[in-house]
């Protein structure tokens, strides 16, 4: 019956969504029919309900409309996990959820990179945000100390769904960032979050502890690095992958090493000379890589996203480095449904066909 209910309330949640998108488009916004991948007919069997009934957005298609339907349609709890928050509407979304009885917590990354050093350059871009939700007596803490970073963007709604991003809510972002959520309905996964919010909520959660709640098919940092490369180490036919970074070396050795035997190994990213030095590794292995200009007004690759043989596919918070995979909190979602796993890779190869080769010599 839970399984009923919480598919019957992701129906709702595309209904409404589709709507929002329906006016865009016939305001000329260009809304395609690919933006959602929503549940299958009720009766699929599977082993995890993310796999037989999963919504998948893109962005910036999309827009923050499915994380403002998902929040305006809670009716008990909210459990925000997010890395950079600056966005005032979302504050007031969270604000009058509260005023209606829903019970609403927000966990806020406390510590950000800085060239300079240990403090950000800009301050820490979460202080608004902080102040805000204390405003409007929302419970918020800071993120354990315990991770180098708190960079998983998540949140829980009435203990049966919950919402995995790869995207931040800042506004200036939304236009231009290929992103993705995932709205995952299966109650080991939802529970599993809970478990590491709580953990995390009481600052008793350290570097070791990611893998004490792990789901059906949640994806945890520290130590999200045996999935993604196990992923990748099981790919037959094709590979489509989306990231910020390439500093791993040894996801960037299981892409090449797929390329070498015979996968057709696909990447898509935003210009960086730092990642010059993989890209090429990559490329003399066999391996595909198109980039986009790092343009303020052109699109951002910063979705984090493997399809594998274009059957499975991997999306979350976790970029390629070792400090995403082993030392910071992130979270990401395996999942298998066909027209979710569609909405990633028509996005894919949009991206794919406007993208500039990038060859060996660095062009």
């Amino acid at each position: 019956m839970r399984f009923r209910a919480a598919s019957i309330a992701t129906i709702a949640f595309l209904a409404a969504v589709a709507v929002l998108f329906a006016v865009a488009a016939a305001r000329g916004g260009g809304v395609g029919a690919a933006v959602f991948g929503g549940s299958v007919p009720r009766g699929v069997p599977s082993t995890s309900s993310c796999d037989a009934a999963c919504a998948v957005f893109s962005e910036p298609e999309a827009g923050i409309a499915p994380f403002m339907a998902l929040v305006r349609g809670a009716s008990s709890s909210l459990d925000l996990v997010m890395y950079e928050l600056e966005d005032p509407a979302v504050f007031a979304a969270l604000a009058d959820a509260a005023h209606r009885g829903v019970a609403v917590r927000v966990i806020l990354n406390r510590r950000f990179y800085s060239p300079r050093g240990a403090s950000f350059v800009r301050g820490n871009p979460n202080e608004m945000a902080y102040a805000a939700l204390m405003r409007a007596d929302i419970p918020v803490r800071w993120a354990p100390l315990g991770f180098t970073y708190t960079h998983e963007k998540a949140m829980a709604v009435d203990g049966t769904r919950l919402l995995v991003m790869s995207f931040n809510l800042v506004p200036k972002y939304y236009p231009t960032g290929r992103d993705f959520g995932v709205i995952d309905e299966d109650p080991a996964d939802v529970a599993a979050m809970e478990a590491v919010f709580d953990d995390d909520w009481h600052g008793a959660a350290g570097k070791s502890g990611a893998s004490a709640a792990p789901g059906d098919a949640l994806v945890w940092s520290p130590g999200s690095r045996g999935a993604l490369v196990g992923m990748i180490a099981t790919a037959s036919r094709t590979l489509e992958v989306y990231n910020e970074e390439m500093a791993d070396e040894k996801v960037a050795a299981a892409l090449a090493a797929a390329a070498r035997r015979g996968v057709m190994v696909r990447i898509v990213m935003t210009w960086a000379a730092e990642w010059v030095p993989a890209w090429r590794m990559l490329a003399a292995a066999g391996a595909q890589v198109r980039t986009y200009p790092a343009a303020a007004n052109g699109r951002y690759i910063h979705a984090k996203m493997i399809v594998a043989d274009g059957v499975r596919a991997f999306v979350g918070s976790e970029n390629f480095s070792a400090t995403s995979l082993e030392e910071n909190r992130e979270l990401g979602v395996m999942l298998a449904v066909p027209r979710g796993i569609g909405v990633l890779r028509a996005a894919f190869e949009g991206d794919w066909n406007a993208a500039q080769p990038f060859t060996r010599r660095g062009g």
